[in-house]
């Protein structure tokens, strides 16, 4: 299945090394192969591929980069496993650190927020992962996927402050307009009255407001 996604050669050779970028690829190659699995020893020879033509030594350059390339990979893997646990990480890293499983529970929500994250982080815009791969989502899929993401968010974020957490961002979820949504936030922290002042405009925008969120007293 890695063929078929591109391999981020700039992020993951040379004197700074992006190893987030490289263990989202071997994260995204799991998810996507037909067996789940990805083999961490991808990095060095899909990174021996790309310097081919660059290097002129190739043997030496490979030696001098390849074990820091996989050792520190495999380590941002395991802190990511340490941080979020079996509940919120759909992946499971053997034993010797060759070998990396998606053990993805379609019933878990942390489960889904993470490759919901996973693959906005790797969108064309930002990573060549999925670019030109027929694994890209069109435009109408990463809309929804944005709009997923926001709601997960809503949810994440009223956890973290133990309150409470409202949607915002258009369109949204209970199709509520502007002024609608923000009397209804307004009410719950009882802190006076949403009106129209005069000369707004009629149909108000949110100015990249996504979320709403407090802690009420």
């Amino acid at each position: 299945m890695t063929g078929s996604l591109c391999f981020p050669v700039d992020d993951v050779s040379g004197a700074s090394i992006d190893f987030d970028r490289a263990a989202d690829f071997l994260e995204i190659s799991a998810f996507f192969a037909n067996d789940s699995t990805a083999l961490v020893s991808d990095l060095v020879n899909q990174s021996g591929i790309g310097a081919e033509a660059d290097v002129a030594d190739l043997d030496e350059e490979l030696e001098s980069g390849q074990e820091d390339l996989i050792t520190s990979t495999v380590a941002r893997i395991e802190s990511r496993q340490e941080a979020l646990d079996s509940c919120a990480y759909p992946f499971d890293l053997d034993a010797r650190g060759e070998v990396l499983t998606c053990i993805l529970d379609r019933e878990s929500f942390g489960h889904a927020a993470y490759i919901l994250s996973l693959v906005l982080s790797n969108l064309r815009a930002v990573s060549p992962v999925l670019d030109g791969s027929h694994l890209h989502p069109d435009e109408q899929e990463v809309r929804r996927l944005r709009e997923f993401f926001q709601y997960f968010a809503t949810d994440a974020l009223a956890s973290e402050i133990h309150g409470r957490a409202w949607s915002f961002g258009f369109p949204r979820p209970d199709g509520t307009d502007f002024l609608e949504k923000l009397g209804q936030i307004w009410r719950t922290l009882g802190d006076g009255t949403v009106e129209r002042q005069p000369g707004a405009p009629q149909r108000p925008k949110d100015d990249q407001v996504d979320i709403f969120a407090a802690r009420p007293h």
